[in-house]
Order: C-alpha cells, then structure tokens, then sequence
C-alpha cells in the first residue's frame, strides 16, 4: 500500500460509509472532501457524522500513522484542527499539541479492491498490468474513456502547434507549414523534417509559390540535397541555378539535416517527399487556411494529393534514373496521417485561439471518418476487447497506452476505477 493509493480510495469512496475510529466512535463518512494540491492537509472540508452531528474539516492521510512524524506535522500548528487522520497501518497514537489524542481512522479498504490493486501493482498483463480486470469494465466505460483519450491526444498536439505558433511569432500558415514538414518526416524524418522547415523563410514560399521548380529548389537546397551530386542531370543543374538564386536572395544558409532513406520504399526518399511538398504548396499556396475550413474527408484528401513535377516520374534521388517510370504522390493512407498528425491539431488549436468549438467538432468528425490505424498498440487493446473502427478510437488507444499503461499510471486512469467495483 503506497499513500498515493489510499489517498484515491478515499477521495473514490472506494470502502464502507460507515467505519470506526481507533477509539471504537463509529463515524459515517458523508464527503471525503477536496483534494488540496498545495501545502497543508491532504483534504478540505470533508464531513462525517458522528454523536448524531454533522462535522466538516480537513483530512491528513498516511500509510502508517508514524508518518505523522516523519513529515513534521507535529510541530506544525496548522495540523491541530484536523477533522480526521486517516491511515493504513495505525502503528503509533498521535496526538495534538495540547495532548488531546487525533482522531484516527485506520480505514477499511475492501478485500476486491485491494485484490486488483496488488494484481495491477505486481502484475505483467502484456501492455497493460490491468489486462486481468479489464473484463470487469463494460462497452460503454469503455468507449467513452477511450474517445476522452483521443480528444486529450488531440489537445496534447494542439498545444505543440501552440508552440510553433509563438515561434512563428503568431503566423498561422508558417506554424502549418512546420507542422506539416514533420509530419511528412513519417517518424523517421520527422525532426530533421521540421529543422528543415524551421530553416526556411515563410516569406521565400509566398513570393515562389507560382513555381514548383523554384519550390522545389527552395526545399532541396535548404536541405543540403543539392550540394555534392556527381554529374548533376539538365533539371538537377536547373534546380542548382535557381537555389543559388534564392540563397542570395533571401540569405539563405542550407541545414544540412540528416534525412534518412535506409529501409525506405523508394517512394518515400526525402528528395521525393520534398517534391511531393513543393506541388503541394504550388497547387494551394494558402494551405492552412483552406485545410481548416475543408469539412469533407475526401476534399481534405485530395488536396495533399499533388504530383511531384515530371521529373520524378523517373528518378527517386537527384540525377539518378530509375529503371520504371510511375507518378509520385503520396498515398491516400499517408493523406490521413497527415490529416491525423497535422490537420486535426491545427483545427483544435485554431478553434481554441478563435474561441469557436465547431473547428474542434470538425476534427473529431474527420478522426471518424479516417480507417483504424494498425500498430502493435491498437492491435494489443484488439485482443483485450477494445474497439478500433476509425482514427479516433486509434488514436485514443495510442493515447491511452501512451498516458496511461506505459508509465503505470493507474490511479489517473478512469477505468482503473471501474475495476474496483465487484
């Protein structure tokens, strides 16, 4: 028994109303009280009954009564008034400064749920400690829990777009425009993805939207791609003239990022994918303004859907020929993660910023609308009786295991609470 846990027992109410002191006084527990996050008793106006009367005050509870002493509480003051000590293991009397004996009650948890307790604590449920009990919560707990975790996810991104919208000193299209590199980084590019981004002037991509080319030589330039190829092809040299331009005119300085392609589909190089951008911005050069008012999943879709220039359809590197010939744009399945990790947070953080909750209802509309995402997390909660029949319960899954079960913290998950019930 940790303090932390009899603490959520209490404040759960997660035992008999009626309980007995130490003195033998039966009391009835009415309001265990508020949960005080500062200095001082661990519970604020809790009330019980007691003689036929009612008593409200504070609450201090311990695992064993001796903590009383190692925390020091005997020679604070502010501890004289309690209503009640509430512990574990009543292992020493404690007392007020005038002698007068503190009320104690060594509180009578159930035997069910000191069960899942020790189960969860020393337990190894594949992902989750809990997966023994998780049979105790029904469907609906379930759902509602798992769709609060997707918002919370949800809310967690949009405080990182947040961030990138102070860096980008409140310019609401050049946080987009970070945002969007990084997620086109897959996990394994992200970082060097949004570094990239971060090295390039927003103002550089309004003044040559009207060019893929110049586009496209603005993001390979940046990131180092151009410098170093060996007997660079007509369109490899056309780009090197054309970012030799705009390194000079806008002083640019290339980052030089470490963008990964090992173990990669040749689709998803880096010098592809900053193609795949370059047609992207060229087609809508107000993207994050077009993509927050965009409701329909299918428009949203399409409009990530722009080829790389011609160029592409026979090369996957600079001035390298592939042997087969094939348009380049992302897939639809890659379109939803952009939606996931890049559009949806923006809507959520931009609705919070306007002050209109509809931008928020309409990415968890987009999140339903969106297919499961498959990975070693949402197929684990399959197995253990978890719904997952769109983004939403997905990414609530993520979140869940990620918040949650990963770190052990059970005590703040609301299903922990449900299991506790026989």
């Amino acid at each position: 028994m940790d303090e932390q846990f009899l603490q959520y027992v209490w404040f759960n109410r997660l035992y008999a109303t009626h309980q007995r002191l130490t003195d033998g006084t039966e009391i009835e527990i009415i309001d265990p009280g508020r949960p005080n996050r500062d200095a001082g008793p661990d519970a604020f106006n809790a009330k019980i009954r007691m003689d036929g009367k009612v008593w409200a005050g504070n609450v201090e509870i311990h695992c064993a009564a001796s903590d009383w002493y190692r925390h020091g509480h005997e020679s604070d003051r502010a501890y004289d008034s309690l209503l009640l000590h509430v512990v574990w293991k009543n292992d020493v009397m404690v007392g007020r400064h005038n002698g007068e004996p503190m009320p104690t009650l060594r509180l009578d948890v159930p035997e069910h749920v000191m069960a899942v307790y020790d189960g969860v604590q020393n337990g190894s449920g594949g992902l989750c400690r809990c997966l023994p009990y998780l049979g105790r919560v029904d469907g609906t707990h379930r759902a509602v829990w798992v769709e609060r975790c997707a918002v919370e996810r949800m809310e967690d991104k949009s405080l990182r777009m947040r961030g990138l919208l102070e860096m980008s000193a409140g310019d609401w299209e050049r946080a987009f425009f970070v945002s969007l590199f990084r997620s086109f980084g897959f996990g394994t590019n992200s970082d060097a993805m949004e570094a990239l981004a971060m090295s390039i002037p927003y103002t550089a991509v309004c003044k040559h939207c009207d060019s893929a080319v110049q586009l496209e030589a603005l993001f390979l330039g940046q990131a180092g791609l151009l410098e170093g190829v060996k007997e660079p092809d007509a369109y490899t040299a056309e780009l090197l003239r054309e970012y030799d331009h705009l390194r000079r005119k806008f002083s640019l300085v290339p980052v030089k990022v470490r963008l990964k392609s090992m173990r990669m589909r040749p689709g998803a190089f880096p010098a592809v994918r900053l193609a795949e951008l370059a047609a992207i911005y060229h087609l809508h050069p107000q993207l994050s303004g077009l993509v927050v008012e965009t409701a329909d999943i299918h428009r949203l879709r399409s409009i990530f859907y722009g080829y790389a220039s011609p160029y592409w359809d026979t090369h996957f590197s600079l001035s390298a020929e592939s042997g087969r010939k094939s348009r380049k744009r992302i897939a639809p399945s890659s379109a939803d993660i952009l939606i996931i990790n890049t559009v949806v947070p923006f809507c959520f953080a931009y609705g919070e910023y306007v002050g209109n909750e509809a931008y928020a209802e309409r990415a968890l509309h987009l999140l339903e609308a969106i297919r499961p995402e498959n990975n070693f997390i949402t197929r684990a909660m399959l197995s253990y009786g978890f719904e997952n029949v769109s983004a939403l319960h997905s990414q609530g899954l993520i979140q869940m295991y990620r918040r949650y079960c990963e770190p052990h913290d059970c005590l703040r998950c609301q299903l922990f609470r449900q299991m506790m019930t026989e």
